[in-house]
């Protein structure tokens, strides 16, 4: 019985030992997307305001470029999964802070999901004013502002959404 008391009294030592070592996480959780913001308008009153947002810089090594995404989601009013929107904008070849066209890989995409449809709008290639501007870049945190005409073909028909006076802070 003293052995058992003993053998006991040693489990319970260890335990407390080796739970008292500090917490060490070791799982990456990856960006805050609740940081920042990424507003704009659509048009008839109807504003964007984004409920998440990411900024991903990527650098493409046998290419000697970076891309950047930046990519924004709006939530239905009441958080369902199969209805919102989004509105994502790519550069081909990052250089840093300055105005890019949209054209020859650099591009904007609005998205609108809902219950069982999904409707995707590209930019209009080679609009003049059509553009991504990226203000600065530091420290992960990067601003800008954006405007372009969203397209899709539907029904025979084209559909076009001004996506104008966008801005956005997005974190890497």
């Amino acid at each position: 019985m003293k052995s058992v008391i003993k053998l006991l009294t040693l489990a319970c030592a260890a335990a407390l030992v080796s739970c008292s070592k500090e917490y060490q996480p070791t799982i990456d959780l990856g960006p805050n997307t609740l940081r920042g913001f990424m507003t704009a308008d659509l048009g008839n009153g109807d504003q964007f305001v984004s409920h998440e947002r990411f900024a991903k810089k990527t650098y493409i090594e046998d290419q000697g470029i970076t891309t950047l995404q930046i990519g924004a989601t709006e939530h239905s009013y009441n958080k369902n999964p199969k209805v919102f929107r989004s509105i994502s904008l790519n550069v081909g070849v990052y250089e840093g802070p300055k105005t890019y066209s949209l054209e020859y890989g650099n591009g904007g995409v609005l998205v609108k999901q809902y219950e069982h449809e999904t409707q995707t709008f590209m930019n209009k290639q080679f609009e003049p004013d059509s553009h991504i501007t990226i203000d600065s870049d530091s420290d992960g945190k990067i601003t800008g502002s954006f405007y372009f005409i969203a397209t899709r073909q539907a029904n025979n028909q084209t559909e076009e959404i001004y996506v104008s006076e966008g801005k956005f802070e997005a974190h890497e």
